[in-house]
């Protein structure tokens, strides 16, 4: 799911972000992991959309599946796929100290 996630929060040239604000559909986009309430593993895509993207949030839907196809035929890149793995190292090297309760909380 990771790599799905940086798949589809990349921002750069080419990305669903980047369609989406050429359209004047979006402003940001979130994509990513995350558990419920009841512990259950969620994927989610958030997008920040501009008054324009609101009334048409069929397009955005559209372009969202029509990327999410498009990784679907695609084989998993090596070198985006190295990338990601550099972040989350990096990621988790230099993770900020939290809480201790929120830590035991969260492992438990």
């Amino acid at each position: 799911t990771r790599y799905l996630g940086f798949l589809l929060g990349h921002e750069g040239q080419g990305s669903l972000l980047s369609c989406l604000k050429a359209k004047g559909l979006a402003t940001d986009l979130s994509a990513g992991s995350s558990l419920d309430d009841g512990g259950a593993c969620i994927f989610e895509v958030g997008i920040q959309m501009t008054e324009v993207g609101e009334k048409q949030v069929d397009i955005i839907g559209e372009c969202l599946f029509a990327y999410i196809r498009l990784i679907q035929k695609s084989p998993v890149s090596k070198e985006l796929w190295l990338e990601n793995q550099r972040i989350e190292e990096m990621n988790f090297r230099f993770k900020s100290v939290g809480q201790p309760l929120s830590t035991v909380t969260n492992l438990a």
